[in-house]
């Protein structure tokens, strides 16, 4: 792999990270499709997801046999539920989307890390609205989830890749 002339690096984390991602994500959005087709891979998918959240049905968007998109509620029709919450769905998702704005502004070979603040100021938002419910003060809803998730999901990036990109360069340089 070429190194970038610009600073003598080169990290592949980035393009790791949206592939990873990328995967994820599409396993994520898959497995209520394969739910509706009866495909038996749909199963051992919706195991694998439960490593990653509690799956709880009245958290979930769910999708109907006409694969359109809405709250799990039985009576409703949209019932093939996608395998982690809807919190969980915008999180991946908007990691993934923060990812490839990374790579977008260029930032792939990053090694500082940004004011620990910023990451605070993105995930207080899904902290107050996740504690309030957990501590049963409010009922939150798929919407205000979906809002938390991605607005704590985006950020992450813009600290996990300079942060393994950081090891890396230590890596390298005690090589050396």
């Amino acid at each position: 792999m070429k190194k970038d002339g610009k600073n003598g690096r080169n990290y592949p984390t980035v393009y790791c990270y949206i592939a990873v991602l990328s995967i994820f994500n599409f396993l994520a959005w898959s497995t209520p499709v394969l739910s509706i087709l009866d495909n038996p891979i749909s199963d051992p998918l919706y195991s694998f997801f439960s490593l990653f959240c509690h799956q709880m049905f009245e958290r979930s968007m769910c999708l109907s046999s006409e694969f359109q998109i809405g709250d799990c509620e039985l009576s409703s029709g949209f019932t093939h539920q996608f395998p982690v919450c809807s919190r969980d769905m915008s999180f991946y998702f908007a990691m993934l989307i923060g990812g490839m704005a990374y790579l977008a502004i260029g930032k792939k070979d990053e090694i500082e890390i940004p004011p620990i603040s910023v990451l605070v100021l993105f995930i207080l938002p899904l902290a107050i609205d996740g504690t309030t419910q957990l501590f049963g003060l409010r009922e939150s809803s798929n919407f205000l989830r979906i809002v938390t998730g991605g607005i704590a999901g985006v950020i992450m990036p813009f600290f996990l890749i300079p942060i393994v990109n950081k090891i890396q360069h230590i890596r390298n340089k005690n090589k050396n």
